[in-house]
């Protein structure tokens, strides 16, 4: 929970149960009528609410209460006690029903009913029993759609109903139960006229679309969990006698001191207490190279320790750590939505009314003519079907599946297509550096041989010698660098000194490997050499300077051709990233793009915010843990491939293989995208403009008007597959940015 300067909290919710977006706008209608809440955005991709409440006026306890009351279970995400059982069991709350099973029953007893629907609509036989019988038949099999496939929007139907917010799935419901109730009703008067076809038709369609819209987008919340999944369970608390005792992280209080060793992750945020080590804060911070701590430092939850050991003094215990708040800056961002969203959120719960109105429109418009109530409930009931937006409910997500398949065939994973379909285009394209732009692991870049009986090989040989079997990035670089025989005797006294470097003593002489600072503080004398941006070793044996390592984080290749690329299309560049100044500003020289450095993970939020405010619409692309909240806060948010699996599960975007060198592509087919959902929502709006009329002057039935809903929804699915289906990787071109609709 956050507290504004003017009393105003703000609170993220965790909601088990969800699975589509009528139950979060159920939800969210349900939360902002608690007396107090100034504003809730819920998403049932993310599991989660925000909610914002002023001090007095409500309480959590009554949030908790209206979400629990419309039948989810909620709690707050700083009480969820993460790392907990009840943490990692989520997920299987989240999972909902079995959509696709569902849909399959559907389909499979679609085909079945359609057989005597035929029979009925082309007049087969003249025989009344038979007729009646063939009435029954359908409503025999239609019993697995109604009783099985529905049950999900029933139920959603009534809850949104209850919540004063209903959606499509109010709507469906509604479509079925009259034509159902039609139905029996003719039965009961021994007629054969049916409509059960019409109600599977609405199940089947709808379960369509909720199976397309759902299928990639419920993954996102795992986002959180991968969080945590970073950050071992428990921690070694040191006791009174200096024992170790090995205590769950939930457990742990401040103040409680914690032994961390080399290779382990910090488990608590805390001060080093004593010893020294370096860590690697890459995944938190984003920077590229190791850091050193003494005592006084402080170290977070996630960073994992290099070399050395120290013991920490709690600052901060389970739910408070900086990787905790970092979780709930992302499930708050996933369940934030844009403003596009939520106009088309607010029109879908106008679909009912219109749609009853509409209804009634050609009820009143049939009772003239007839004196026959079922005749009027027929063209009550084929304006009803007409008006249900089918097509329209499968316009976007129909899009969002062809366009996943298009990209998966050139390594693009679209993993929420709402945000790949939706909004404007791009005009601003954010990067993070290490492992984004670079490849993330430090290669030997150059070697300054300073003896005159040495050569670039032999000092490699003994820096590698003196690393060999470090974890520490750089070392790792300069013994793959070095090539060493399998043969060759590696065995010696190695002393490592966190931050600093490593003294090697072996065979009768010393090698010492390590920054310039250490190396003149132990007395050396080093010698100017030009100044460089990438990290620098010295090297010395025994007494005399040898030479010095310089290492760099290369660029990914095809970066320098894509950045030229997107600045040809007018795109708006700039690197965000969490490392120091030197190495930022070396790469964005080199790409002649603008950077920023030592930025945190609400930095890079707030930049985004920034660009928003001034109407630019943001893709930021990433590969760590400290990219997650900005990757989920952008309007497109690209993980690359080797990424993290919190960026992964953070992005609407994944790249199988490559990097920022697929931008080009991507924005291709995100352009793409956009059109056919917009052609498919005008195909979609354009078949109830036209067809409702029809329906109300009694010109359509209902059969008709289901096999109408039908074809609108086979076009719609016609448009997607022909644009999307031959959609393939580009050349070098840059038209690729789409400039309108």
């Amino acid at each position: 929970m956050t507290l504004a300067a003017d009393g105003r909290h703000e609170d993220v919710l965790a909601v088990d149960g969800m699975f589509c977006s009528s139950c979060a706008a159920a939800v969210e209608r349900t939360l902002e009528r608690v007396p107090g809440v100034e504003q809730a955005a819920v998403s049932f991709a993310a599991g989660a609410a925000v909610v914002g409440w002023h001090t007095g006026a409500a309480k959590p306890a009554k949030l908790l209460e209206a979400v629990q009351r419309l039948g989810y279970s909620a709690h707050l995400v700083c009480d969820e006690g993460e790392g907990s059982e009840d943490a990692a069991a989520a997920p299987a709350a989240q999972t909902g029903p079995d959509f696709g099973l569902r849909l399959l029953v559907a389909l499979f007893f679609n085909m079945w009913l359609m057989l005597p629907s035929l029979g009925l609509y082309l007049d087969a036989s003249a025989d009344p029993d038979v007729q009646f019988a063939l009435a029954l038949a359908a409503g025999g099999f239609s019993l697995p759609v109604l009783f099985y496939s529905g049950l999900p929007f029933y139920r959603m139907g009534w809850l949104s109903l209850r919540a004063r917010s209903p959606g499509i799935d109010s709507l469906v419901s509604l479509g079925v139960l009259a034509s159902v109730g039609l139905s029996v009703a003719q039965l009961l008067n021994g007629r054969s006229d049916v409509y059960f076809e019409v109600a599977a038709a609405l199940i089947t369609f709808q379960l369509l679309a909720r199976v397309a819209d759902t299928r990639i987008r419920r993954r996102a919340r795992d986002v959180v969990l991968q969080l945590l999944d970073l950050c071992p369970p428990s921690a070694r608390v040191v006791q009174p006698d200096q024992s170790l005792e090995l205590r769950p992280v939930r457990d742990i209080e401040i103040g409680d001191p914690v032994l961390v060793t080399a290779g382990e992750r910090v488990a608590v945020d805390g001060r080093v207490r004593s010893g020294a080590a370096t860590v690697d804060r890459s995944a938190l911070t984003g920077e590229s190279t190791a850091q050193p701590v003494q005592v006084g430092d402080c170290l977070r939850a996630g960073e994992a320790l290099l070399d050395g050991q120290v013991t920490l003094e709690v600052t901060a215990a389970n739910g408070q750590r900086r990787i905790d708040e970092l979780s709930r800056l992302v499930r708050a961002t996933l369940a934030a939505r844009p403003s596009w969203q939520r106009r088309v959120d607010r029109l879908a719960r106008h679909f009912l009314l219109l749609a009853t109105l509409a209804a009634g429109v050609g009820a009143v418009a049939a009772t003239p003519s007839s004196a026959d109530a079922f005749a009027v409930a027929e063209r009550a009931l084929a304006v009803f079907v007409i008006a249900c937006p089918c097509a329209l409910n499968l316009a976007v997500p129909l899009a969002g599946m062809m366009a996943a398949a298009a990209g998966a065939r050139s390594g693009v994973v679209l993993r929420d297509l709402q945000l790949a379909t939706g909004g404007r285009s791009v005009s601003h394209v954010l990067l993070d550096k290490t492992g984004t732009l670079t490849q993330g692991e430090p290669t030997v870049h150059h070697v300054h041989v300073l003896a005159a009986d040495s050569d670039r090989q032999s000092l490699l040989a003994l820096a590698a010698e003196a690393d060999y079997g470090s974890q520490h990035p750089l070392a790792r670089a300069i013994v793959d660098a070095a090539e060493l025989p399998a043969d060759m005797d590696l065995t010696g006294d190695r002393e490592v000194v966190p931050g600093s470097g490593v003294r090697y003593r072996a065979k009768g002489y010393v090698t010492t490997l390590g920054s310039q600072r250490w190396l003149e503080a132990l007395g050396f004398e080093l010698p100017q050499l030009p100044e460089v941006l990438h990290t620098r070793v010295w090297l010395a044996l025994d007494q005399r300077v040898l030479g010095a390592i310089d290492l760099t984080d290369p660029l990914r290749p095809g970066i320098t051709k894509a950045i030229a690329e997107l600045k040809l299309a007018g795109v708006s560049l700039e690197i965000l990233s969490g490392d120091g100044d030197s190495a930022v500003n070396a790469v964005a020289a080199t790409l002649d793009v603008r950077g920023r450095a030592q930025l945190t993970p609400e930095d890079k939020v707030a930049r985004i915010a920034e660009l928003r405010r001034q109407g630019a619409t943001v893709v930021f692309v990433g590969d760590g843990i400290n990219d997650g909240p900005a990757i989920a806060d952008a309007d497109i948010g690209v993980a690359v491939a080797g990424a993290t699996d919190v960026a992964r599960t953070a992005c609407a975007v994944a790249l199988t293989h490559g990097g920022a060198d697929q931008l080009p592509d991507l924005l291709d087919l995100l352009a793409t995208t956009r059109r056919v959902a917009r052609r498919n929502l005008v195909l979609a709006f354009g078949y109830n403009a036209l067809a409702v009329p029809f329906a109300i002057a009694g010109l359509i039935d209902p059969v008709i008007a289901a096999i109408a809903m039908a074809v609108s929804s086979l076009t719609v699915l016609a448009n997607s597959s022909v644009a999307l289906g031959r959609q393939r990787p580009r050349s070098t071109r840059a038209d690729f940015i789409d400039q309108g609709a």
